[in-house]
């Protein structure tokens, strides 16, 4: 039997290639820091980024309530950021804890790219469902 090399079975049991974890943390720094600062814009400033579907069809899109969410979030208003966008509410965190499970490589399906896609796919077709019963006039 041959010995595995050198940090070969260190390698194995960390996550994605370090390209790619390079990637995941330049991504996440950069919508970090952009998020930090539209929320100082928003809470020094009269400065909103519309949303330009809503602003076109007078229609809510499956993003819209994301930014206030947020800003609820960071007040701790935990049932006012969930009434904001109920799906970014659940799906923001759990794709940042599957960047950061595969980032350390556990569990180990979750590097696989067909697991990934699957998920994602769900995902964008639960925003098109919301999207569509949050449009629906609601007679009461």
């Amino acid at each position: 039997m041959s010995r595995p090399k050198p940090g070969a079975e260190s390698a194995m049991r960390r996550g994605f290639p370090d390209a790619v974890q390079k990637k995941i943390l330049i991504i996440y720094g950069t919508i970090f820091g952009a998020g930090v600062l539209y929320a100082f814009l928003i809470l020094h400033t009269p400065f909103r980024i519309p949303c330009l579907f809503r602003e076109v069809t007078g229609l809510q899109c499956p993003g819209c309530g994301t930014s206030r969410m947020a800003l609820a979030l960071m007040r701790f208003d935990i049932p006012a950021a969930f009434a904001y966008n109920p799906v970014a509410f659940f799906s923001f965190p759990a794709w940042f804890l599957i960047s950061i499970a595969g980032f350390f490589g556990h569990p180990k399906i979750l590097r696989d790219p067909k697991i990934l896609l699957r998920i994602l796919y769900i995902n964008i077709v639960i925003y098109m469902i919301f999207a569509i019963f949050r449009n629906l006039p609601l007679s009461g």
